[in-house]
């Protein structure tokens, strides 16, 4: 017998196999499922059963990701995610618009960002901000987003809670 969760789109399989014993992990087509979830970056909600659930994914898996708004029109691409490793927080998606020129880059606040995991994107509200208005820079030079005036900038831009709040 297998169990699907829809918020994570995971197929857990409860029969037992000798030769694969590991769940199988499905994403069902964009057709079946087209829900956005909350920002992941809000508390997540447990699942019921065992294992580590939904609000669990690997980053190289993300980085596929496009960014959309919530038309489901293109805005960029990810291109990394930014962790603050004191507070083990998702803090900024760096993502390379659609448009822009090549090797610019814009950082994105996590909760600025919903989540569409079976859709493969993230959705920023565009009527809270235009990403292509947004504070930019090259890709060979970084800003020091460790500066606290640069974050309250980029969080004030994107109308986001600060991730340390």
């Amino acid at each position: 017998m297998s169990t699907w969760n829809l918020n994570s789109g995971i197929v857990y399989d409860s029969e037992s196999h000798t030769d694969d014993p590991a769940p199988a992990r499905v994403i069902p087509p964009a057709d079946k499922i087209a829900a956005v979830e909350t920002s992941p970056g809000s508390p997540a909600v447990a699942e019921t059963g065992s294992g580590p659930g939904a609000c669990l994914a690997a980053v190289d898996e993300l980085q596929c990701y496009a960014l959309t708004d919530t038309a489901n029109q293109a805005l960029g691409k990810v291109h990394s995610f930014i962790v603050d490793l004191h507070q083990g927080r998702m803090a900024y998606v760096v993502v390379a618009l659609e448009g822009a020129p090549s090797g610019q880059l814009t950082a994105v606040p996590w909760h600025a960002l919903a989540h569409a995991p079976h859709e493969r994107r993230f959705v920023l509200n565009r009527t809270q901000a235009d990403p292509s208005t947004a504070p930019s820079f090259d890709a060979a030079a970084w800003p020091d987003m460790s500066q606290c005036d640069w974050a309250r900038t980029l969080h004030d831009f994107y109308q986001a809670r600060p991730y340390w709040q």
